[in-house]
């Protein structure tokens, strides 16, 4: 279980996401508290040098991560086809 401190409050969570605006604690992946809002994180501390959980990407952000992906092999394949390939087979 997880503890966040914030003025003189116990936050417990079996995980706690910062994002850029908020924190957000899971137990069970139910929310048990949010807090939203948040300019300046510096009074938000993890009890025990704990360290904050990493939200889990959307299905959205996973596909738009994969066409990135996919793009980048592609050019890399047709920079090897296009001008590698014919370079070796020419001996250079």
């Amino acid at each position: 279980m997880r503890k966040l401190s914030y003025l003189d409050e116990i936050y417990n969570a079996e995980r706690i996401i910062k994002t850029d605006s908020e924190i957000i604690g899971y137990t069970n992946n139910e929310v048990v508290f949010r807090l939203s809002g948040i300019n300046d994180f510096s009074e938000f501390t993890l009890i025990d040098g704990q360290g904050f959980d990493i939200k889990e990407q959307s299905v959205e952000d996973k596909i738009e991560l994969l066409q990135v992906e996919k793009d980048q092999l592609a050019d890399t394949l047709d920079m090897i086809l296009t001008e590698l390939i014919p370079k070796l087979l020419k001996g250079e």
